[in-house]
Parts: C-alpha cells; structure tokens; sequence
C-alpha cells in the first residue's frame, strides 16, 4: 500500500507543507493558524489516511526531534568540521542531525525535512535560504556574521583575527602587507577590511594594499592572480579574508613559489589542512570550532526548547 507523503496532504489542503506539519503536530495553535485551516488540514488527513514518517526520533513534546544544517557544499574541511561538532552537540540533546544541501531552490530543499531548527554554516547558503522562515523554527548562522537580523549568528571575532594575522606578520619581518577580499556587501568581509584599514594602514600610514576577488568567482586561478597583483606591489605579506581561499591559492604551484621570493601568506584555517604543504608558506591560526559549534547549539535551544532547557 502507498504511503500518503504530507507533501500531498498539505497540496489537498491548499496550505503550505510547513502549516500542514504544525497543525498535525499539535503545535498550530501556538503560531496562530486559523481553527477554520487546521480542521481542514485533520479532515484531509483522514480522508488520505495520512500516518506520520515512523522514522521521528527524539520527539519531544510534540517535536519532530531533528534539528537540519544547511550548507551549499560539506566536502570542504571547515564545513566538514563544522558538521562533526554540531552532531556531537546536537545528539547531546537527544536530537538527530540531518544535512541539507542548499541548491539553487533552497525553499523546496528544506521543504522535504521538517525539522525543528536550522543551522546554516556557510554564507551563500544563508543568502540562498528565506529570510522570513515559518514561525516557531528557529535558525541560527555558524561561523560567520549574518546580513541579516532575522538570523543569529555565531562567529570569530574579526578584528582579533586580522590584528593577529597582521601582528603574526611582523614579527616575521613582513612589513609591507596585503589583503585578498572578496567584493560585495559581506559584514564579515567589511569588518576585517575596516580593520586592516584603520589598524594597520591608518595607523602606521602604509598605502592600502587590497586585492578584491568577485563573490561568485572563488577560482584557484582568480585568487592567484588576486595574490600576484599583490606581489607586483611589492607586497611581502599577504592576508586571507578566509581559509578557503588560502587553501585554493596554496593548490596552485605559482602560489607555493612566491615563498621563493620571501612572501608569507596569513590565514584563519585548521592547520591540519596544510600538512602537505611547509611551515615557510603560511601561517596558520586555527578558529576553536568545537567551541563555537557548542555556543551555536545553546542559542539554538534556548530558543526552541526556552521553557525546558538549561544552560
């Protein structure tokens, strides 16, 4: 016998997918849907013969005990990592995680999981997932600051970070200091070149040395060029915005050579990334992701389980 999805319930409905899972779940009345739509959704159900996914782990007053991450891509360390500590903590919780990549139509992407939150760990997933989501699910931003403030965001500090890259610089002699960032308007972004401006260029009254890389170009071969433009300024130390783009110049030959001509690169990355490559290269500074992916989780149940869960 075919099992009725509640894709189809929601479609018989005529209500969204969301709105059909809040009022089968008993939680339409805290976010307000009319008694006039649940009693359609309940009758609808009954005439399909509607039975909820057996898989439903952890349900928690009412809850379907899943929390998603999204990410347009898991294969990359950091996202990887990301994922490994989020899981830890989340099934600390008595949660499972499910991964969702966010393509191109991010709404039907989430749409095939309910789940009870969202957490979102890379920015172009953010910018592709909807601004205003449902009532009553809450989602939280890893590892970067958000572009808006209908997300929380958990991230480094980016002034710590540049100040310390640039400071890490120095000490190796490296006074003439470029940065390679992407264009576009990206807090993150904004906010480690407002630093490199005002505490490294305005206060030693060095010309500014930044190399802008387009936001949907993270080529090798784009980042490269960023760093040899650089180079031709006589720069001799050169600051990642992120360690993925560290990690795409250094796969380029060209980039590893410039440490024949004494050009030190700085970047926030794990430094298990670079075990191939020589200490002579980079300097690596690696972000406490575990720690940050724990804090994410205490946001992200405080606002969903707010009346039971303790910090």
């Amino acid at each position: 016998m075919s099992h009725t999805s509640l894709n189809v319930v929601a479609q018989k409905a005529g209500v969204s997918k969301t709105t059909a899972s809040l009022v089968l779940n008993g939680k339409a009345d805290k976010v307000n849907i009319a008694p006039g739509t649940q009693e359609r959704v309940r009758k609808v159900a009954r005439e399909l013969n509607y039975q909820p996914n057996r898989f439903n782990p952890g349900r928690l007053n009412g809850k379907t005990g899943i929390i998603a991450v999204v990410a347009t891509d898991f294969s990359s360390y950091p996202n990887y990592l990301w994922l490994h500590h989020l899981i830890v903590s989340i099934q600390a919780h008595g949660y499972v995680v499910v991964p969702i990549l966010s393509g191109a139509n991010p709404e039907q992407s989430i749409d095939h999981i309910a789940a009870d939150g969202y957490v979102i760990i890379d920015e172009a997933a953010a910018d592709l997932f909807p601004q205003k989501p449902e009532p009553g699910f809450p989602v939280v931003c890893a590892g970067f600051k958000t572009k808006t403030t209908a997300f929380k965001g958990i991230h480094p500090n980016y002034r710590e970070r540049v100040n310390e890259m640039i400071s890490a610089l120095y000490r190796h002699n490296k006074k003439a200091i470029g940065l390679v960032a992407q264009h576009g308007d990206n807090p993150s972004t904004n906010e480690m070149i407002k630093t490199y401006k005002e505490n490294y260029c305005d206060r030693f009254e060095i010309p500014e040395n930044i190399a802008h890389i387009p936001q949907n170009d993270w080529s090798p071969q784009t980042i490269l060029k960023a760093c040899l433009e650089l180079v031709e300024k006589e720069v001799n130390g050169i600051v990642f915005e992120s360690g993925a783009m560290a990690l795409r110049a250094l796969s380029q030959k060209e980039a590893r050579q410039l440490s024949e001509k004494n050009i030190l690169f700085a970047s926030h990355i794990a430094k298990t990334e670079f075990q191939t490559s020589n200490d002579d290269i980079i300097l690596a500074f690696p972000d406490n992701i575990e720690e940050m992916a724990n804090e994410v989780v205490e946001v992200l149940f405080g606002k969903l389980l707010p009346s039971t869960h303790c910090k």
